[in-house]
């Protein structure tokens, strides 16, 4: 039975499922994928195919064709789906056209095959790749490129001591290292110090030192309740990591952030200042109070279990759990800085959130609209998401990532959990869970001429108008080239376009 906290929330969750989604005047939201299982993760190809993880193991490839999805993988004897488990993470490599590697991150199931044991049953994640065969041009995985990159055993996985805050997003950095981010595993119906999962600890599982609950995101030595920074071909840390020890094996030597609860969905923001990967956009699931989304650039410590949003979490400041409590933030063996979010929201007070005004229970980081189509407010913002509430802002940040605004966008959206943009249109693109759906978002600023639909008339229009040139005798809509409509792509349509130039 469930606890009567989380029944009333899968009531509010079918409830608003029924409802519209809404979104400002202008805006269209489409559906592009349907008829998934619990869909939860989504990532684009250069050449527009859409990869879809669901939550029970399964990876589908859209847009091979007019015919169905192509199963790329089929990992569900591998993975445990129970609650919040699952495959929740999907990376394709930035030359994934050239060398087809697929990275995916999951818990993985206690014991092999169906069914799925019990999500209170102790477990770990694990990251993997996989490489598309080349005759399928990527779309499906060839078994034997199978590299195990995190948690190739056991005790070298990513805890999981309870059904909630496992692992979350992979994103490339601008560097082309691998970010990965992991909840604490802890318990979430009780303060958690350790002591309440002995199935997690012992021979052959994690280490007696991990068993300290939620401080393990406090911890320098375990993976849990952190950002990891590695290398995508090894999965090991990396020399220019804060905390690297020499070895790029040890876990401290592959954490970039630390002091996270469940950082389910995070972005690296484009362009970001300086060398190195970029700055990493952070949606951190609170506890009882907080939803949060965190600014960081490597090294920071976000202060869970310590601090939930801008106040000190209830309960956690005063259990003294065996090491790594809250008196060692800021001390040599726990040295990040104490770092605030820059947005926060209150699950039941508007007027507690920063900024005020709004509520949530479930934070999902979203992603950066660098896209030409939507109305001048909207670029450069950060769409992000709740899933309890049903809502999408953005949120609106100067070069040093300092906060200028908050913009309602989308209410009684069914269940987000990714948001991504589309590199060639700017697009966003969302998977929606109660529906089984990936949907896109778009904005009626059509320009004659703009042939892919980025609202950019310029050198790529131009070479699809010359591969279209000649007869065209379809209608227009099926011939997009042909701008005049006289069933001939010729110097009319070129003279038109150029009139148009961006």
């Amino acid at each position: 039975m469930l606890p009567g906290w989380l029944a009333a929330m899968s009531i509010l969750l079918i409830a608003q499922a029924t409802l519209a989604q809404t979104v400002p005047p202008g805006f269209d939201v489409q559906t592009v994928a349907s008829g998934f299982t619990d869909p939860v993760a989504i990532a684009l190809t250069g050449d527009g195919r859409l990869f879809v993880s669901e939550k029970r193991g399964m990876v589908w490839v859209v847009g091979d064709g007019d015919g169905p999805p192509t199963l790329f993988v089929d990992l569900s004897d591998e993975v445990n789906g129970q609650w919040d488990r699952g495959l929740l993470g999907l990376a394709l490599d930035p030359d994934f056209l050239s060398n087809r590697h697929v990275y995916l991150l999951y818990t993985v199931d206690p014991v092999f095959g169906p069914p799925d044991e019990s999500p209170f049953i102790g477990t770990f994640s694990r990251l993997t790749r996989y490489t598309g065969t080349m005759a399928s041009n990527g779309s499906v995985a060839d078994p034997g490129s199978r590299l195990v990159l995190i948690g190739a055993t056991h005790s070298e996985g990513i805890p999981v001591c309870e059904p909630s805050h496992t692992i979350g997003t992979l994103r490339f950095g601008l560097d082309g290292t691998l970010f990965v981010s992991a909840g604490d595993g802890a318990h979430f119906d009780t303060a958690d110090a350790g002591g309440l999962d002995a199935d997690c600890f012992g021979p052959g599982l994690f280490g007696r030192d991990e068993d300290i609950g939620a401080f393990r995101a406090q911890y320098m030595d375990s993976l849990a309740g952190k950002i990891l920074r590695i290398d995508p071909a090894t999965g090991l840390g990396l020399p220019d990591n804060p905390y690297w020890t020499g070895n790029g094996a040890d876990n401290r030597s592959r954490v970039w952030a630390n002091g996270v609860r469940n950082p389910f969905r995070f972005s690296v923001k484009p362009g970001t200042r300086g060398p190195g990967p970029g700055t990493l956009y952070i949606g951190d699931v609170g506890w009882f109070l907080f939803e949060e989304v965190n600014v960081c650039n490597g090294g920071e410590n976000f202060g869970w279990p310590c601090v939930e949003g801008l106040e000190a979490a209830p309960a956690y400041p005063a259990l003294n759990p065996a090491h790594s409590g809250c008196d060692t933030i800021q001390t040599p063996a726990n040295p990040g800085p104490r770092t605030e979010p820059l947005v926060t929201w209150h699950h039941s007070n508007p007027a507690a959130s920063s900024p005020p005004g709004f509520i949530g229970a479930m934070a999902v980081g979203g992603v950066f609209y660098e896209g030409q189509c939507y109305p001048q407010k909207y670029r450069g913002g950060y769409f992000f998401a709740d899933y309890s509430s049903g809502w999408i802002r953005v949120l609106k940040v100067d070069a040093q990532d300092n906060f200028v605004a908050l913009l309602e966008f989308a209410t009684n959206a069914p269940g987000v959990v990714d948001i991504i943009a589309d590199q060639r249109t700017g697009d966003l693109l969302f998977v929606a869970l109660h529906a089984d759906q990936v949907r896109r978002i778009t904005f009626d600023n059509a320009i004659p001429g703009d042939l892919d639909g980025n609202c950019i008339v310029g050198i790529q229009d131009f070479l699809a108008l010359l591969a279209s040139w000649g007869m065209c005798p379809a209608p227009p809509a099926e011939c997009p080239a042909d701008l005049d409509g006289d069933g001939l792509v010729g110097i009319l349509d070129f003279l038109a376009l150029l009139g148009n130039w961006s």
